[in-house]
């Protein structure tokens, strides 16, 4: 070939006779290269192949010259054809509903209004360039759910070079206003009985007189509309006195009902316990809430007592249970429930302690001065010789007769000539309270040491 050419496309490299492939990269939107071409040899012949429906990406175009003496030459042109950039929707549609605005390929979100009793939809969708791909589900294999209220439902198209274009339908599915009830029923206390009310749908308040007191009652209410929402029903804590309890029906789509039922509670006499446990040992006879009297021996070690208690009825109060100390010997817990109405019952304990207050010593040594020590006996005369000066603490050892008991001694006494210096121990007993002291005279003035107690 002398002379080589694509319409609106240069080759790559410049043509040249001695060049047998080329490159050119063409638009999306071509699929075909209207190509001239001049063979040297006039009367040879050119057959050209693969110039028609190039895909995305490279073609190769075979350009064949056959010379008149059979001699033939080949030359490729590899065309490259462009992804096209088109994310555009050509249709639009539903099977139920209609969009708004109409459909429009720049218009990329839309409203859809449905029935309530619509709970799927189906979307229909076409592209405006073949390349484009939409990548969401479309078509009657491909319903959407729809729930009460506003459902986005987003259609995605991607171009053959990768990018995407997404229109929004906005379906709202309508709600119902349905707010009334088909019916209210009252069940007070634990025994469930059941108060009269006569309820008609349309009559929203009611009056009810409790024929004695109840901790709470409970609202068993039927929804005409089963999608309603009901606050104010179940368990109700009732006060005494006047009760205004509202039962509130919101329908769907947001519309609000309000019954109210006016329950009149008496004050409770009820001043029963329950439970009494004491925090150490163990009432006789076993509570019950009939019996009134009970007797509860403890350990000298049970210095403190309180008492766990619960009420029968929750509006009664409890006093006398906290924590409170126990003398050693016998005595007496009241424990007082009152009820709601001011009357009251008593629960008496008597209480049995043995006395632990012992406050003596099991033992008591001066290193270096022996003698004969009694515990009952609580003060002795000690006579050292002029040379002792100091009586430390380190040479007097006391012990007590009971390891739980403290033992608090003076430190070291400087010993003075000629008058009686006093060392005292003294000995508390474990209750915190006992106390006993051993006294010792001590008097410097004799060589030889005696002891008298």
């Amino acid at each position: 070939l002398v002379n080589l050419e694509a319409l609106n496309y240069s080759l790559d490299p410049e043509f040249n006779k001695e060049i047998f492939e080329y490159f050119i990269t063409v638009d999306n939107e071509v699929t075909s290269l209207n190509l001239t071409y001049t063979p040297e040899d006039e009367n040879a012949v050119v057959t050209v192949t693969g110039n028609e429906n190039f895909v995305v990406g490279m073609n190769e175009v075979h350009i064949s010259v056959l010379a008149s003496d059979n001699t033939e030459q080949e030359y490729i042109l590899y065309v490259n054809r462009s992804m096209s950039t088109n994310n555009f929707l050509k249709t639009l549609s539903t099977d139920v509903g209609s969009l708004e605005p109409t459909f429009n390929p720049n218009t990329l979100e839309y409203d859809v209004l449905v029935e309530s009793d619509i709970d799927t939809i189906y979307v229909y969708a076409s592209t405006m360039d073949s390349s484009a791909v939409i990548t969401s589900k479309i078509g009657n294999d491909n319903p959407y759910t729809l729930e009460k209220g506003l459902n986005k439902i987003q259609i995605k198209v991607r171009s053959s070079i990768g990018v995407t274009r997404t229109y929004t339908l906005n379906v709202n599915r309508k709600m119902s206003s349905n707010n009334n009830l088909l019916n209210i029923e009252v069940y007070a206390g634990s025994n469930k009985e059941l108060q009269e009310l006569s309820f008609q749908k349309d009559v929203l308040e009611y009056v009810i007189n409790l024929n004695s007191s109840y901790d709470f009652v409970d609202i068993v209410v039927e929804k005409e509309d089963n999608l309603s929402t009901v606050m104010g029903d179940g368990i109700v804590l009732l006060q005494s006195g006047e009760n205004i309890l509202e039962v509130i029906v919101t329908s769907e789509d947001g519309n609000v009902n309000t019954y109210k039922i006016k329950i009149n509670n008496p004050k409770s006499n009820n001043n029963y316990l329950l439970k009494l446990i004491p925090s150490v040992g163990t009432l006789n006879p076993e509570f019950t809430k009939e019996n009134e009297n009970y007797t509860l021996d403890l350990t000298s070690e049970d210095s403190t007592l309180s008492f766990e208690v619960k009420t029968e009825n929750g509006k009664a109060d409890v006093s006398g249970n906290g924590t409170e100390g126990v003398p050693e010997g016998t005595s007496v817990r009241i424990i007082t429930v009152t009820a709601e109405d001011g009357t009251t019952r008593n629960y008496t304990i008597n209480i049995t302690r043995p006395h632990n207050s012992d406050a003596r010593l099991e033992n008591l040594e001066i290193d270096g001065y022996p003698f004969e020590f009694n515990p009952d006996t609580f003060t002795y005369n000690i006579q050292v010789s002029n040379s002792k000066k100091v009586l430390l603490e380190s040479e007097i050892t006391a012990i007590p007769k009971d390891e739980n008991a403290t033992v608090n001694m003076m430190g070291d006494l400087n010993l003075t000539d000629g008058i009686v210096n006093i060392y005292v121990i003294e000995v508390i007993a474990k209750d915190g309270y006992t106390t006993q002291t051993y006294t010792l005279n001590i008097t410097r003035d004799s060589e030889e040491y005696t002891l008298r107690s």
